[in-house]
């Protein structure tokens, strides 16, 4: 077994290969060295971190670059365990992996898998990642019901079991699009006959894609039917963090206007 039992030792050579440990490495204290980040830890449309992370350098999932950054340490999705397994056991590395996450309750089981392995001095917050969701669940319970849509590019829709829809959920929103899975395709006609209360629609750094998104012209007849269209981009929910919580804060205001 790899990493049957964590190390004690501080100053670890971490490299991450996974947006969601690049967050945690960055928000939360430790005493590691963090030789580099995944490719997309510099994107600021997705990784809400990414200031932080401009001074490093990213890498991606193959040996020659794991075996130059000597890492005593790799952060990685659990789906590449079985690739990198042999290799790591070979070089004496250390694999942690993270799950994709799938509910807001996702950001507590990174915390408690990177304090497991000293990644992350996360012992203390725990208990305040508890408090912030309970609190958003409960205020969402007080809030009349309201039905939400996100939207994607190239004409998709967010199902219920994405990280989005699920933080909108806690968050007191019912989801229009009762599809399970990740995305679904959008129907136009069916969208402007029965519209949601809210839309999502994803936005970027530097342009909007809102207009990729839904043309311009259905926007319109939405918002006169009295939907409320909100451009956001994804790095609120691309990785569960207090970034997702200030998300869920934000649709919250939103209902109540």
């Amino acid at each position: 077994m790899l990493a049957a039992a964590p190390p004690t030792a501080a100053n670890q050579r971490v490299m991450s290969l996974n947006l969601c440990g690049d967050q945690m490495v960055l928000y939360y204290p430790h005493k590691n060295r963090l030789l580099s980040v995944s490719h997309l830890a510099h994107d600021a449309t997705l990784s809400p971190m990414h200031e932080k992370a401009r001074d490093l350098k990213t890498a991606r999932l193959d040996f020659e670059s794991i075996l130059a950054n000597q890492p005593s340490h790799v952060i990685l999705a659990r789906h590449h365990m079985q690739t990198l397994a042999p290799f790591a056991k070979r070089h004496d590395i250390t694999l942690i992996p993270l799950d994709i996450p799938n509910s807001p309750k996702s950001w507590i089981d990174f915390v408690q898998q990177l304090t497991k392995y000293n990644i992350i001095e996360g012992n203390s917050v725990r208990q305040d990642i508890e408090k912030t969701l309970k609190n958003i669940k409960k205020e969402g319970e007080n809030l009349e019901q309201k039905t939400i849509i996100f939207l994607a590019p190239r004409g998709f829709a967010l199902g219920i079991d994405h990280l989005a829809v699920q933080w909108s959920v806690l968050a007191g929103f019912t989801p229009k699009i009762k599809t399970k899975g990740w995305s679904t395709k959008i129907n136009y006609e069916q969208l402007i006959a029965d519209p949601p209360d809210v839309l999502v629609m994803e936005q970027s750094i530097g342009s909007s894609i809102s207009t990729r998104t839904l043309p311009e012209n259905i926007q319109n007849l939405l918002r006169s039917q009295g939907t409320v269209i909100i451009e956001q981009m994804p790095s609120a929910w691309t990785c569960p963090g207090p970034w997702g919580a200030e998300f869920a804060v934000k649709l919250q205001e939103l209902h109540r206007k």
